[in-house]
């Protein structure tokens, strides 16, 4: 039996007896004079006198934006690469587009086909997509794909970690309708969810600022046009049941909002 402080060997021999109930309990404490719990700390994997408990707290959901881009030709599918970060088994990939003459899309990320969350269609076309992408690291391609031809295209593309195992998905209102503000109501968004937006406006970018609070960033997604706005809130710090997404140009035609936790 060897003590942290001995550098050589130290034996003990204790004798085995099993008489009265005293004598075992003399036993048990000899052993543990000679097995002090620095021993069983230092077995465990840790330094005596600084054990402490393992967390079983999972990791602080984060979300990071990774990039925006755009093309303004006609054409039934369009490729962008977009770093997309460092693989991992719980990235979650979000995707706010943006489409003039609306046909529909599909948005794939590293080969994954992302779930359309939300869409709003009016001339042009606005919605956001998400789904767990796990392999890849770095730029990656980002595909954009119709059924006919769309005239132009606009992405913003965001990574969330961390969530919730079982992740929940606020989908928030849509507005419709040619020059109209309107705003999109998001309802059941605590403070541990992440709102995205996408708005489509012939009148110009879109600054977000009668939501109901101030966005993260605002973010014109397409400069060709018809003005592709992105916008997040990271996280969301309003404690109210709705939440209020207000795109504040005139020539809006189309809005959509959704949260993640």
């Amino acid at each position: 039996i060897r003590d942290i402080g001995v550098t050589g060997v130290q034996k003990c021999a204790l004798p085995i007896y099993f008489g009265e109930r005293h004598h075992m309990k003399r036993l048990l404490l000899a052993l543990l004079l000679l097995f002090p719990l620095s021993a069983v700390a230092q077995f465990n994997g840790c330094p005596a006198g600084f054990c402490s408990p393992k967390s079983t707290v999972a990791s602080s959901p984060t979300a990071t934006f990774k990039g925006t881009a755009s093309n303004g030709n006609s054409t039934t599918t369009r490729t962008f690469s977009i770093d997309i970060g460092t693989a991992s088994a719980n990235r979650l990939i979000v995707v706010a587009l943006g489409v003039q003459n609306w046909v529909t899309p599909s948005v794939a990320v590293n080969g994954v086909t992302l779930t359309q969350d939300i869409v709003e269609i009016n001339s042009a076309g606005v919605a956001i997509c998400s789904g767990l992408v796990t392999s890849g690291s770095g730029p990656q391609n980002v595909v954009v794909t119709g059924a006919a031809v769309f005239v132009e295209v606009g992405v913003a593309l965001w990574t969330l970690t961390g969530l919730s195992s079982n992740t929940v998905k606020h989908i928030g209102g849509t507005n419709t309708g040619v020059n109209t503000s309107a705003p999109v109501n998001v309802t059941g968004a605590p403070t541990s969810d992440f709102l995205f937006a996408m708005t489509v406006g012939s009148g110009g970018n879109s600054s977000f600022a009668s939501s109901t609070e101030s966005a993260t960033a605002v973010r014109n997604v397409d400069t060709v046009g018809p003005f592709f706005t992105s916008a997040e809130w990271l996280p969301i710090i309003s404690t109210n049941a709705s939440f209020s997404v207000a795109p504040t140009t005139g020539g809006t035609s189309a809005t959509v909002a959704a949260t993640y936790r």
